[in-house]
Formats: structure tokens, C-alpha cells, sequence
């Protein structure tokens, strides 16, 4: 529901700057609908439990080949992956 209040230049402003460095990028959606799709057929098979990560790989999210996907922690998926 849309507010009746008058939205302030600074608050627009504001918008613009937040969705300029955290406003997902159309490449960032893709990565992420690929990790979710990982995500998902790992959990649907048991491979993969709550506290751990999928990692792929070849660290391409659109490959999704069961191959070059494999469960870790997540300290040592997010740590490696840089």
C-alpha cells in the first residue's frame, strides 16, 4: 500500500545511492537463482544439511551438474571462494 506522505530529495537521494551499490545487478540474480537451484536439488536428495554450504566446483553457479556440486561448512565455502 502506497503512503500518502510526501517523500523528502534526501530520502530519494538516499534510494538511489543504497540500490546503486546494493541493488542486485541482472548477472547477480543469475548467480543467485544458480545457487538456489543447488541448493535445492541438494536438499532434495539429503546431501546437504542445515549449517553447511553448497559449493560448486568449477565456482560457476550456473553449473549445476550433480558432478561439481559437493556440501561444505560454510566457513570453508565463503573463505576459498575469493
Amino acid at each position: 500500500m502506497a503512503s500518502n506522505f510526501p517523500v523528502s530529495e534526501e530520502a530519494k537521494r538516499n534510494k538511489a545511492i543504497y540500490d546503486g551499490k546494493y541493488g542486485a545487478t541482472r548477472e547477480q540474480k543469475i548467480k543467485r537463482a544458480g545457487n538456489n537451484a543447488a541448493r535445492h536439488y541438494m536438499e532434495s536428495k539429503g546431501l546437504v544439511s542445515k549449517g553447511q554450504d553448497v559449493h560448486h566446483k568449477d565456482r560457476n553457479p550456473r553449473n549445476n551438474d550433480p558432478s561439481n556440486l559437493v556440501a561444505v561448512s560454510k566457513k570453508k565455502n565463503r573463505g576459498n571462494n575469493r
